[in-house]
């Protein structure tokens, strides 16, 4: 019998230890973590959360995530409704803090279940504003150049695009490009093998230049010279692929593979010569 309180005992105060240990590592990361039910009701927060919104833990319990999100934002719905149907989700959204500024944050939230069978969420949020500036220094420069510029990620989804590529794609194909844009979801089907290898390997590390050609309205032929480059991190990780691209004076020449390679491939009523 002895035995066995010292079995229990022990076992409580291993499992007070990590608690204590889990609660510390929360309590001391520089991400804003929310434990609440995914009605939006905020249960708990960490201290991470009242820095980055100012408010005091008692206060997000009663405004909850109404108070902290910008519900305007049409973005927000469909990232829920996507969170009841997979589980958990991954986006950006506008937060709002107490004194009512609007800022850019990253987050990642997962569905899960309690020892209850109660269905909470755990949610971890980020301030990008200085990821969103050095961004609109980065396009900035790239707007003032002549070439195109446009960057996918690894499964090659728009990221972004200066305004150059979404001008000269608008003359040829009449059509407004956006990000969230999946490549190979407009490549036209005789071209969809060649395309997938291309950037396949891209993202194997291979650097890869093409020719392209297209024909405006009034049968003028207009030639492009485009790099595909393995986009990487700071670790030296390949993260996606960046495309450049400006006009050349090259006529005639075989590698051409038509201009659809670099603006996604949509199908349009232009003409294109391989």
């Amino acid at each position: 019998m002895e035995s066995k309180k010292k079995s229990t005992k022990a076992s409580n105060e291993g499992s007070n230890s990590a608690t204590e240990i889990y609660k510390s590592l929360i309590d001391n990361s520089s991400s804003a973590i929310f434990l609440s039910k995914p009605t939006g009701e905020i249960i708990e927060v960490n201290k991470a959360a009242e820095k980055m919104f100012g408010y005091r833990k008692s206060d997000f319990f009663k405004i909850g995530r109404q108070g902290i999100l910008d519900h305007t934002d049409l973005n927000l719905s469909i990232l829920l409704a996507q969170r009841s149907e997979t589980g958990t989700i991954n986006g950006e959204l506008t937060g709002i803090k107490k004194n009512n500024d609007r800022f850019p944050i990253e987050f990642t939230s997962s569905i899960f279940k309690d020892h209850c069978g109660q269905e909470l969420t755990c949610t971890i949020m980020q301030d990008i504003t200085d990821r969103k500036i050095v961004e609109q220094e980065m396009l900035l420069m790239l707007n003032n150049t002549e070439e195109c510029f446009i960057l996918l990620n690894k499964e090659l989804i728009i990221l972004n695009f200066n305004k150059q590529f979404k001008q000269l794609y608008k003359k040829y194909f009449h059509f407004n490009v956006d990000k969230g844009l999946a490549i190979l979801n407009f490549v036209k089907p005789e071209r969809l093998a060649d395309v997938k290898e291309l950037y396949k390997n891209v993202l194997k590390g291979e650097i890869v230049f093409k020719v392209l050609d297209a024909k405006d309205e009034d049968g003028t032929f207009h030639y492009f010279k485009i790099k595909y480059a393995p986009s990487k991190n700071k670790a030296n990780e390949i993260i996606g692929i960046f495309i450049t691209g400006g006009r050349t004076s090259v006529i005639g020449c075989s590698s051409c593979v038509g201009l659809g390679i670099l603006f996604l491939q949509l199908r349009s009523k232009s003409k294109l010569r391989n």
